[in-house]
């Protein structure tokens, strides 16, 4: 039981390395995390808090950020998204997929800067903040979002039309 979620936790982490440094640029902004949280909600699965916070924990250790920085980020964007997926956002159509994944991807980058903001102006570092980095942050959501739309499209809508079961055997 216990090497299962190991296994998929390293598979993830690994995942979204090669897409940060082997896709070319627009699409190696793709946040991989946040794929994996729409899939986590639309499966209808149990919390997995602790797995995303132990996949931030292993993106901690090989980033160059602060460490704790993509573990607070990613927590708060979780559980932002799922509020707004349990709440607000609860029918099943792409462009609610769409909304979310661009939401969550909004809701990592605001923590994380916040966090970062706050650590510049009690220690007195230098400021990274510029018109690249927004642009970058926001071709991160845009490619994000599209991708969990695509991916939401091809595998839970095929899904049920493929699936025989599905006209029998509605969930």
């Amino acid at each position: 039981k216990f090497i299962r979620p190991f296994i998929i936790l390293i598979l993830f982490v690994v995942i979204h390395s090669l897409v940060a440094n082997f896709l070319p640029y627009p699409f190696n902004l793709i946040n991989i995390f946040v794929v994996l949280f729409m899939a986590e909600v639309y499966l209808r699965r149990d919390s997995q808090v602790g797995v995303f916070l132990a996949m931030g924990f292993l993106l901690d250790i090989f980033s160059v950020n602060l460490f704790g920085v993509n573990i607070i980020s990613i927590f708060f964007a979780y559980i932002m998204m799922e509020w707004l997926l349990k709440n607000f956002l609860s029918n099943s159509h792409f462009y609610t997929v769409f909304l979310a994944a661009g939401l969550s991807v909004f809701w990592f980058r605001l923590v994380y800067l916040l966090i970062i903001f706050s650590y510049n102006f009690f220690t007195a570092a230098a400021n990274f903040f510029n018109v690249q980095l927004l642009i970058d942050w926001l071709w991160e959501g845009l490619m994000t979002a599209l991708f969990s739309t695509l991916i939401y499209l091809l595998f839970f809508r095929l899904s049920r039309v493929v699936n025989p079961a599905y006209i029998f055997f509605k969930r």
